[in-house]
This record gives C-alpha cells, structure tokens and sequence, in this order.
C-alpha cells in the first residue's frame, strides 16, 4: 500500500510537471522554478539570468553606435560605484523595487518589453516603479530620438515624446523630432540647445557608462532592483523577479 501511495505521489508529480511544460512559456514562467543566475564580472551584489532573450544590435562595444558623422558624442565617461548607486537608485521610494530599463528607439523588442513593464508599474504600484534610461547604439535615428527625449524631459514632456518616438512608424530625424515638438507645443528653440546641452550630454554618458559596466552588447536591458537582464523576457517572470529580489535584498554596492 505505501509503495502504491509513492507511485501515485510520484505521479503526480510528474503530471503536474508535464502540465507547467505543456502549459506554454507563460504558465510556466509564473509558477515553474526560477532561472538560473550568474555573478559573472558584474558590480558587487548584482547578478544576471544565465543566457540571453532576444537582442536588437549585438554590438561588442556599447558605444559603437553613438559616434556616428552629424551626432555628437558625450565624452567617455567612467562611473565610481557611488555614481552608478546614484545613477540606478537614487530617489527610489521605500519599499520599491527599482526598474531601470535601457531603451532604443529603433529597437522593436524595446518596444515590446517596455509596454509590459509600463503595464507591470501600474499595476504594482506599491512595489516596483520604472525608470527609462536612454541607450542609443542603433545609429543615427537612435541618438537623435534620445536627445530629443532627453531635451523634451526639461519641458516636462518626457513621457509623450517617448511615447511618440516609439512608433516605430517613420525613420527618426531632426524633422521629425521638431515636428512632435510643434504638436506637443513645445519650444523647438529650447529642444534644440537642450538636445546638445551639457544636462543631455550628461545623461547620454551616463547610461553609455552603465551599460559598459554591465557589458551590454544590445538592447533592451533591464534591470530589476539588482538583477540583470540581457533581452526580452517573458511578462509572468517579472513580477516573481521583484518578489525573489526583494527577498534577496542588498548586500552590494548600493
């Protein structure tokens, strides 16, 4: 009898494991383990899912798209680790879990993963809460739409000029940036000195320096609190990912 019970134990088991995998990548993302993860050379207390989702560029330098003829490049910058705390933390409300996303604006899996993140924000509002980082490594449009952005946060615009940019509908250009600027009333004078401001050039560099302190080869990155991720991920493991990092907690860096 205690040996038939085991079989049935055993079975059971086995079915519901059969039934997560047959389930499809959603299911089980939500309620199979974990991935796997990895320290590798990354800053003290971070770690990374071991393998990659899908990636737009796949450039061994991630500054090889931003010195392009006609798009001035920031200077080279290196983060202390104090500054990359900064860069990553800084003003993160209590009890939150930061959601730093690295994003390009010719890149359609940003796209993708960035509308399931601003869904998550929402609807986790007392847990995690997301900030943009601009990673332009796509060429010429990329840099453009990322100055532009940038510029259009210090009219208090960010959000729609992010939104608008990431159409994907027509080939970024200065044309086209000032032309989102007349809709959204900005001051074109203003978008244009500030997209080559010292403020812009600033932040530029900075996302530029956390990335080459992550070894991003391509975007979207993310990280969640102090786990990173390289690519797409499915919508069902982000959530539990807030949860497993909160649960982790510091002892790193920041």
């Amino acid at each position: 009898m205690a040996s038939r019970r085991a079989f049935l134990a055993l079975g059971a088991v086995g079915l519901a494991y059969w039934g997560l995998r047959s389930g499809g990548p959603a299911l089980w993302s939500r309620y199979g383990p974990l991935p796997e993860f990895e320290r590798g050379s990354l800053p003290k207390g971070f770690r990374r899912i071991a393998g990659n989702g899908a990636l737009s560029g796949g450039l061994a330098n991630p500054l090889a798209g931003i010195d392009i003829p006609g798009t001035p490049a920031p200077e080279p910058l290196t983060l202390s680790d104090a500054e990359l705390c900064r860069v990553l933390f800084d003003d993160t409300a209590p009890g939150k879990t930061r959601l730093n996303y690295f994003t390009d604006y010719n890149c359609p899996y940003c796209r993708e993963l960035g509308r399931s993140l601003k869904d998550l924000a929402a609807r986790l509002p007392d847990r995690a809460e997301l900030r943009y980082h601009e990673l332009p490594l796509l060429g010429e449009g990329s840099v453009i739409g990322a100055r532009a952005a940038l510029a259009a946060r210090r009219q208090g615009a960010y959000d729609d000029m992010h939104r608008l940019l990431n159409t994907g509908v027509v080939r970024i250009n200065e044309g086209y940036v000032m032309r989102i600027a007349r809709e959204l009333g900005l001051d074109e004078g203003k978008l244009r000195a500030d997209m080559e401001g010292p403020t812009t050039e600033r932040t530029l560099a900075e996302g530029l320096a956390v990335a080459d302190r992550f070894y991003v080869i391509g975007t979207p990155f993310l990280l969640v609190g102090r786990t990173a991720i390289y690519g797409q991920i499915n919508p069902a493991l982000l959530e539990r990912l807030i949860t497993s990092d909160r649960a982790r907690g510091n002892g790193g860096l920041c």
